[in-house]
């Protein structure tokens, strides 16, 4: 017999889940940006002052962070699956049963998607 989830213990198998593949894809975005620095460019700007250029050096653009991005994505969905799975059966004032599901391609969701993984 299936042993339905608290959502404590749903939380947790998605935090099992996804944690790992979060940190993952952080710190290869990281290994990335620090592997493409050119050291010397950066001490030379840092020297002069020059924050701006020292920042360029760096290269740090927003495709650097694109496995992070789809990282954040997939955990956002998984989240989400798991929300409306756990919710009970809800009916309308006939009795009919109404259907609710998740979708990451919500203009809503997705919006929230975008501001947020770009932080």
């Amino acid at each position: 017999m299936l042993k339905r989830l608290s959502p404590r213990d749903r939380f947790e198998q998605l935090v099992s889940t996804y944690e790992p593949m979060l940190r993952t894809a952080f710190f290869e975005a990281i290994d990335d940006i620090r592997s493409n620095i050119v050291l010397r460019r950066v001490v030379e700007s840092l020297e002069r002052g020059d924050v701006k250029d020292a920042i360029a050096a760096m290269n740090l653009d927003e495709a650097a962070f694109r496995p992070l991005e789809e990282a954040i994505r997939q955990a956002y969905n998984g989240g989400g699956v798991a929300t409306v799975e756990q919710m009970p059966a809800l009916r309308d004032p006939s009795g009919l049963q109404v259907v609710l599901r998740w979708d990451a391609r919500n203009l809503t969701a997705e919006t929230w998607l975008r501001e947020h993984s770009a932080d």
